[in-house]
C-alpha cells in the first residue's frame, strides 16, 4: 500500500511541478539584455513604450540589428542603445510572424517609440463537423513620438520614464 502512495505522490509533485513550470514561463517580464548607457559615442537612447493591445501576446523580444536586446511585456518600456545610422528593429512574439522595420538614427539622443496594435477578424471557414477556423490579422504600430507624448503613454501605467 505505502508502494502505491509513493507511487503517487511522484505522479502529483510531477504534474505539479511541470504545472509551475508553465505558469512561470508564461509570466513575461520586461528587461534589458545588454546594459545601457546614456546617449553619446555614436548611440542614441531609444525607449520602446509598448501599450497593451490584443491578442496579449504575453512577451516582445526586440532585436536591434539582428541582436536580441530587451524584451517589453504590456503596458511597460525598455530603453536600448541603438547605434546612430540605418537600423533594423524585429519585433518577435511566440506564436506569430515577426514584425520588422527600419528606424534611422540621425544623432545621438534620446528617442521615443510607441508600440500598439490590434486584431481583426478577416474570415472563418468550416474545417469539419463542427469545426471552424476564424482568420485574424495581427496588426503592429511603431510610431515615433516626442518625449511629452512618451511621458503622457508611460503614466497611463503608472510609471515614469528616467
Amino acid at each position: 500500500m505505502s508502494l502505491i502512495r509513493i507511487s503517487l505522490f511522484s505522479l502529483a509533485s510531477r504534474v505539479g511541478l511541470l504545472l509551475l513550470t508553465l505558469i512561470l514561463t508564461s509570466c513575461s517580464t520586461t528587461r534589458t539584455l545588454q546594459p545601457t548607457s546614456a546617449p553619446g559615442d555614436g548611440k542614441a537612447l531609444v525607449y520602446f513604450i509598448r501599450k497593451s493591445y490584443p491578442p496579449y501576446v504575453r512577451e516582445l523580444r526586440l532585436n536591434v540589428n539582428g541582436n536580441l536586446v530587451a524584451t517589453i511585456s504590456n503596458n511597460d518600456f525598455v530603453a536600448v542603445n541603438v547605434p546612430v545610422g540605418r537600423n533594423t528593429i524585429l519585433l518577435e512574439v511566440n506564436d506569430g510572424k515577426p514584425f520588422s522595420f527600419q528606424m534611422p538614427i540621425d544623432r545621438a539622443e534620446p528617442k521615443y517609440v510607441i508600440l500598439t496594435g490590434d486584431v481583426k477578424k478577416v474570415g472563418q471557414a468550416m474545417t469539419g463537423y463542427r469545426e471552424f477556423t476564424v482568420y485574424l490579422n495581427w496588426i503592429l504600430r511603431a510610431n515615433p513620438v516626442s518625449r511629452s507624448e512618451a511621458e503622457s503613454a508611460v503614466a497611463e501605467f503608472g510609471k515614469r520614464l528616467e
